[in-house]
């Protein structure tokens, strides 16, 4: 379905971010979100904040659990060394 506005990637930002830990004993997890901002002639017209995965590191591993489709490019994009650094 076209809605009739098309957005130029230029005008469209995409950031992958990861949020405050939480520690639960040995354990560290991560929220992973989204921020999506469209913005125009200086003018803020739209954001969106997305839950993509939370990042776990345990004493002997580190992983994701998606929240989203894990073939999407966004939960593609996640680096755990990024995440972990």
């Amino acid at each position: 379905m076209n809605s009739g506005f098309e957005v130029e990637e230029e005008f469209f930002e995409k950031k992958i971010l990861k949020g405050e830990a939480l520690r639960i004993g040995d354990r560290v997890i991560y929220p992973v979100i989204q921020v999506s901002t469209l913005e125009f002639d200086d003018k803020f017209w739209f954001e969106s904040i997305t839950p993509i995965a939370i990042a776990v590191s345990e004493v002997d591993k580190k992983y994701l659990i998606s929240l989203c489709d894990e073939e999407s490019e966004e939960y593609q994009s996640i680096k755990l060394e990024e995440i972990f650094d």
